[in-house]
């Protein structure tokens, strides 16, 4: 904890609930906006010893789908409080239960970047994933998730480095992607290596980082311990939490996310909405390998995109080329895709498509094929 003014012993503690309850109080229940909502934040994590948990969602209509939500097995109470909304989310323990357990989640949009919003919490993280995470998965396309390649979160931890730190990953889950065919390969371990040096090994090994935790410390040893060296974790949907260090999350973490993925949201996005129209954009992924170069592949590489969660694909060619059609059930939205050259894969939308969908079609390809660019088409 940074500061230390509130001393150790049973009297810090006390000072850090009494700290804690007033920031909760303002971060769930008084008119803020985002300025105000991430002072709170960082008050709680900096001063109180809290963890908090953030994720960034994109959504043309955030009011119109929590007015919809009925969570089973919670009370829903949404609060529109000023520049906010405070999602006040109960459970259901029994019957008639007036102490049943709280999940509070303030979210408010992130200046200068229409129809992006910040979701903040500080319950548990089971909760925060296992409840409100899903339900911005469940009202897609009206909530979607950004997301994140390996070479994205590298450049986010590069960028707590500008500050004057090092940077190591301690904890980190990933996904396996050189097995084209069966269960994704996935696996955690407790580390401590550079943040540079854990990249470069993903790339050789063809593996996707799912989650990273971070820890930095000061390039230049700061002899007075008055700079808390910050921590916390970085998952691939642009979910974070922190430790310490929230002031670095807010200011430079999210603002690089969200700058690194943005030219390749707004490609996908005029893709999306292009779906119908006399003259369709495809979304061209290009990759720096020649990963189609053997014809003999394509069956499993066919086999591994018609495992993505609530799809299904119908198959036109597998060999020479590969050519087929994808629904998305969870929107409806509709795909051909295709490959006709050894390092570019091609996603044409159908009647319709939704930025939700084909982001979530794009990050399956980057994490179970290879990674890539998301570029521009040309005849």
């Amino acid at each position: 904890m940074a500061g230390g003014e509130d001393g150790g012993g049973a009297g810090g503690a006390a000072a850090r609930r009494e700290i804690l309850g007033r920031c909760r109080d303002t971060l769930y229940g008084r008119q803020q906006d985002y300025a105000g909502m991430v002072l709170t934040a960082e008050e709680m994590v900096d001063r109180a010893g809290a963890r908090i948990h953030t994720l960034v969602l994109r959504s043309n209509d955030l009011a119109g789908a929590v007015d919809e939500w009925a969570p089973a097995r919670y009370a829903l109470e949404v609060k529109k409080l000023g520049g906010k909304t405070v999602l006040d989310i109960a459970r259901r323990t029994g019957p008639s239960d007036p102490d049943a357990d709280h999940i509070r989640v303030a979210i408010a949009e992130i200046p200068d970047i229409p129809n992006h919003y910040c979701a903040v919490s500080d319950c548990k993280s089971t909760e925060f994933n296992g409840v409100f995470k899903a339900f911005a998965s469940k009202y897609s396309p009206e909530i979607s998730g950004l997301f994140l390649t390996n070479e994205d979160m590298a450049g986010v931890l590069e960028s707590i480095a500008s500050k004057g730190y090092d940077m190591y990953v301690k904890y980190f889950s990933t996904r396996g992607r050189r097995r084209a065919t069966g269960v994704p390969e996935s696996g955690a371990m407790s580390t401590k290596i550079p943040a540079a040096e854990f990249f470069e090994e993903l790339a050789m090994d063809a593996k996707a980082a799912i989650t990273v935790r971070y820890i930095a410390t000061p390039s230049i040893p700061d002899g007075q311990g008055a700079r808390a060296a910050p921590c916390g974790t970085i998952a691939r949907d642009c979910r974070f939490s922190v430790a310490v260090g929230a002031g670095t999350l807010f200011e430079t973490l999210i603002p690089r996310a969200i700058e690194l993925s943005h030219e390749r949201n707004r490609r996908i996005e005029a893709s999306a909405e292009s779906a119908g129209a006399d003259e369709v954009e495809p979304t061209v992924i290009r990759f720096d390998k020649k990963i189609f170069r053997d014809k003999n592949m394509n069956t499993k590489y066919v086999d591994v995109i018609a495992e993505m969660p609530d799809s299904s694909i119908s198959k036109y060619h597998v060999n020479p080329h590969i050519h087929l059609s994808l629904v998305d059930y969870m929107d409806g939205s509709s795909y051909d895709i295709w490959v006709l050259a050894s390092d570019r894969l091609t996603i044409i939308p159908q009647i319709r498509a939704s930025g939700a969908s084909l982001r979530r079609l794009v990050n399956y390809v980057f994490e179970r094929i290879g990674e890539g660019r998301v570029e521009k088409y040309e005849n």
